[in-house]
């Protein structure tokens, strides 16, 4: 799984690059039709990450490492234009790894390539207790840009979904022994849960002169996993959703 994974991986990024090839240099200028590629996009974002089973969660973003349940992701991504104009729809591969957090209130374990939860043990101070996936994603969307007054400024709606492959996968414990000291324990769950699946929506502006060499964009987006995050044996797993900021380079390659 993790060899086809990979070729997927390899046969995207490929693609990308010979689209890129193909109907980025020979664009012309006065052709109002045909796809073409202006610029390519580097997008860097934070958000918060929540679990429908309000049973296993925390679900309090931002206050505090033992209850923090939180989102990163960093994409790659060219935009391909179905015309030569600024304004109107786009197409948008990508690829990029996202990293989700999720506050627990419960011990994780496995049995039989199944997750378990567990009550907290009773007369121990626990800390924090989370679950940390690592995926490698391929995200297309479908856009529409939006030109307004304001010089080198535009904005865009994108619809569309990922698919993911985990690359790593962990839960983390800490619990406070009679002595008042701090003891961390860490198990690896490689097949959790290995794939997931997302519907995603975004808003986003750029800031980006036609003959700017770099510009720059800031986002807005939600995005809803339609995979379970656990396989469990004795709690219903539950779906999840995020949401997120952040902010980009536009590399223009004219």
């Amino acid at each position: 799984m993790k060899s086809l994974s990979a070729f997927l991986t390899l046969l995207l990024i490929s693609g990308t690059f010979t689209v890129y090839a193909q109907f980025g240099s020979t664009g012309n200028p006065g052709n109002k039709s045909g796809l073409r590629i202006q610029n390519i996009s580097y997008e860097l974002g934070l958000g918060s990450s929540f679990l429908s089973n309000t049973t296993l969660s925390q679900n309090k973003p931002f206050s505090g490492l033992g209850v923090f349940s939180g989102n990163f992701n960093t994409f790659v991504e060219i935009p391909i234009q179905f015309s030569s104009q600024p304004t109107g729809f786009f197409i948008k591969p990508g690829a990029g790894i996202s990293v989700k957090t999720f506050g627990l209130n419960k011990i994780l374990l496995t049995s039989d390539g199944k997750t378990v939860f567990e009550p907290f043990a009773s007369g121990k101070t626990y800390t924090y207790s989370h679950f940390q996936q690592v995926f490698a994603d391929i995200p297309v969307t479908l856009g529409y840009r939006f030109i307004p007054e304001q010089a080198g400024r535009s904005f865009s709606l994108e619809l569309g979904g990922l698919i993911g492959y985990q690359i790593y996968a962990y839960w983390e414990s800490s619990v406070k022994n009679k002595e008042g000291y701090t003891v961390s324990f860490k198990d690896d769950f490689k097949n959790i849960n290995p794939v997931q699946v997302a519907g995603l929506l975004k808003v986003s502006t750029s800031l980006m002169n036609q003959n700017d060499l770099i510009g720059f964009s800031w986002f807005l987006s939600g995005t809803y996993f339609f995979s379970d995050v656990f396989k469990s044996k004795n709690l219903t797993p539950g779906k999840s959703f995020s949401v997120m900021a952040g902010v980009g380079l536009i590399f223009n390659k004219n």
